[in-house]
C-alpha cells in the first residue's frame, strides 16, 4: 500500500504519542465535519445504483461521530428522490469502546468521542429532517438487538455504512444486519483498509470481522467499488443470495 502524507503524519505522531492530542485539536478545529471525506463519495455512488436497481430500504451508519455524513446522506437521498428511505445512526456518542481483541495497535478507546447532544444541535442547525432521521446512542453490544428493530420499525436495509472502524463493533454490527439486507443491498466498510492491505491486515480490523461473518451469514458479498486511497480506503459490498439459503 502506497501510504498518503496523512498516513505518515499519522505514523509519527503515534511513534512519538501525540497522535490523541492532536486528533482531539484537529477534530475539535473542524467542527461539523466527517472525519475521512472520502465517504461521502462512497454514499453517492451507493444511492445511485440503489435508486438504478429499486433497491428498497434504510440507511443505516455504524460510527456517526458528529453526524456530517449521516446528514449528508439524507439530503442526497432527497436529491435523488428517495423519499421513503429513513436515516438511522447508530453511536455511543463516547468513542470507541475497549478494543481487548485488538491485535495490531491502531484505534483507542474514547477515540471519535462527540456527545449526543452537541450532535443533534449540529444536524438541527444544518437541516435534519428529524421524521426521518434516528440516532439511537448506545454501545452495540446493548442497542444492536431485535427489540431495537421492533422499537425502529427496521424491515429492510438499502445501504449500510460500517464506519465503526474496530473488529469487534464491526462484527457485531454485520450478524445484526443479516436479517434486514436484500438482494442489492450495499454494505460499506469504511475502515477497509486502516490496517493495512498486506496479509497480516486481516487478523483485526474490518477484514478480520467480514471474512469471519462470510463463513455464516446467508449472503455472500461481493465487491462494487472501492474508495480513497491508504489507510483510509474503504470497500463497498453488494449483496447476493448464497446458495441454498430461503
Amino acid at each position: 500500500m502506497e501510504l498518503t502524507p496523512r498516513d505518515r503524519i499519522v505514523g509519527v505522531l503515534k511513534t512519538v504519542g501525540l497522535n490523541k492530542l492532536a486528533a482531539t485539536v484537529v477534530y475539535r478545529l473542524e467542527g461539523f465535519k466527517t472525519a475521512n471525506t472520502a465517504v461521502l463519495e462512497a454514499i453517492d455512488r451507493s444511492f445511485e445504483y440503489v435508486r438504478a436497481n429499486d433497491v428498497a430500504g434504510d440507511y443505516l451508519e455504524f460510527g456517526v461521530f458528529k453526524g456530517a455524513s449521516l446528514l449528508h446522506a439524507q439530503k442526497r437521498a432527497d436529491e435523488l428522490g428517495l423519499s421513503r428511505m429513513r436515516f438511522i445512526g447508530f453511536d455511543s456518542f463516547q468513542g470507541l469502546p475497549p478494543e481487548p481483541e485488538q491485535r495490531m495497535e491502531m484505534f483507542y478507546e474514547g477515540q471519535y468521542s462527540c456527545g449526543e447532544d452537541q450532535v443533534r444541535r449540529w444536524l438541527s442547525q444544518h437541516g435534519a429532517d428529524w421524521q426521518r432521521l434516528i440516532l439511537v446512542p448506545g454501545f452495540y453490544d446493548d442497542t444492536l438487538t431485535e427489540r431495537t428493530k421492533r422499537e425502529i420499525r427496521l424491515t429492510k436495509c438499502a445501504v449500510a455504512m460500517l464506519d465503526c472502524d474496530i473488529y469487534s463493533s464491526t462484527k457485531v454490527a454485520l450478524t445484526w444486519l443479516d436479517d434486514v439486507i436484500e438482494p442489492g443491498s450495499i454494505v460499506i466498510l469504511d475502515d477497509w483498509e486502516a490496517y493495512g492491505d498486506d496479509e497480516r491486515s486481516w487478523l483485526d480490523g474490518q477484514k478480520r470481522a467480514m471474512k469471519e461473518h462470510e463463513t455464516r451469514s446467508s449472503w455472500v458479498f461481493e465487491e462494487l467499488f472501492r474508495y480513497a486511497k491508504g489507510m483510509r480506503g474503504g470497500l463497498a459490498f453488494i449483496c447476493v443470495r448464497a446458495k441454498g439459503s430461503a
